[in-house]
């Protein structure tokens, strides 16, 4: 799952020459092959995660349409801070949650099944309404535990940055994408 900022650098004013150049090098070295005036836009991954199912059920129901397919979706600035607010108000309530510890599959080790401790979060109604898990291919636990918790808080810090950071001028946009 991928949050990509995009950010438009071909200089085009039609009263002044439109000169510009981007550099790309890999391993200190020009890559040769990409012509560099003909770069339009630069694309950097800006949040990456990794079974993060809440998340991507919040980007397929407010950003896809519903629509869960695999595709890129541009998202609106104001999305990503609405995604901000969400996720601090689900942190804010977990911390007053009772948990319970449950036995979770780990894999296998020594010649037999693994199982580890997990602590689950109880009476999450609210939580289940802003920002519900979501069960689906390679998406990992769909309870609101201690995984959920932990990527709820990356995405506050790399969002608080990335917001915090947004240039002001109208030339970066931001694209979700996911891919299983």
């Amino acid at each position: 799952m991928y949050l990509h900022k995009v950010t438009y650098v071909r200089n085009w004013q039609h009263d002044k020459e439109n000169s510009f150049e981007v550099t790309v090098t890999k391993d200190g070295n020009k890559v040769d092959h990409i012509n560099s005036g003909k770069i339009n836009t630069v694309k950097e991954e800006a949040i990456y995660w990794r079974k993060a199912n809440a998340i991507h059920n919040w980007f397929v129901n407010n950003v896809q349409d519903g629509i869960d397919d695999c595709g890129t979706h541009e998202v609106p600035f104001d999305d990503l801070k609405e995604l901000l607010n969400i996720c601090e108000h689900v942190l804010v309530l977990l911390e007053n949650k009772e948990t319970k510890v449950i036995q979770e599959w780990a894999g296998y080790k020594n010649g037999g099944k693994f199982y580890r401790d997990l602590k689950v979060y109880e009476d999450c109604d609210v939580i289940n309404e802003l920002l519900p898990p979501t069960a689906g291919f390679f998406f990992g636990s769909d309870e609101i535990d201690e995984y959920y918790k932990e990527y709820v808080e990356n995405t506050v810090n790399e969002l608080k940055q990335l917001i915090s950071n947004r240039p002001e001028e109208d030339v970066v946009w931001y694209e979700y994408s996911s891919s299983w």
